[in-house]
């Protein structure tokens, strides 16, 4: 779907997406002059949130092999998930190869991933029951792909909450 290069960053939010290989693949970025490589960057920064992910392998996949050698994501990276929905996929993050040196402990974060049906409609909208309204947190996004004023009191309690998700849910 998205691929991030090495030295770039990359920001996804309020999405739905559906049936993908992955969402967002990281690759180094390599520099050359003539047949030398001048310089390699593997520092990646990705944030992830209020996206509806489902029937895919990855929400992020790192293709850390380069000449059939194992390389480690730099130690400065930041990749983060915040408030995204997960429904059948195969795993949050991913690698071609394992490496010990990749300081994923230090360079991850989730926070409050749902793994669960965000419950749609045949429209892609959200139901009624869907665990996505009022479960985003606030961005910067104040309009939804319809052109609907977000956020909304989607549940009825009497707090405006942003949804997860490309589309803002609307009772009809």
């Amino acid at each position: 779907f998205l691929a991030l290069y090495g030295g770039h960053s990359l920001y996804l939010a309020n999405n739905t997406i559906n049936g993908l290989a992955g969402v967002v693949n990281l690759y180094e970025q390599r520099l050359f002059d003539n047949d030398d490589v001048l310089h390699i960057d593997r520092k990646f920064t990705a944030k992830l949130e209020n996206n509806i992910i489902s029937n895919t392998s990855s929400l992020v996949f790192f293709d850390n092999t380069s000449d059939a050698n194992i390389f480690p994501m730099d130690s400065e990276s930041k990749i983060s998930l915040n408030s995204n929905i997960a429904f059948n996929v195969a795993s949050i993050f991913s690698t071609r190869a394992l490496s010990d040196s990749t300081y994923l402990d230090e360079l991850w974060t989730e926070v409050t991933t749902i793994i669960a049906d965000p419950i749609l409609n045949v429209d892609w909208t959200l139901a009624p029951n869907s665990p996505a309204i009022d479960a985003g947190i606030l961005n910067k996004l104040t309009k939804d792909l319809n052109n609907n004023l977000r956020p909304k009191d989607g549940n009825n309690d009497g707090i405006s909450e942003i949804d997860i998700g490309a589309l803002e849910f609307t009772s009809n």
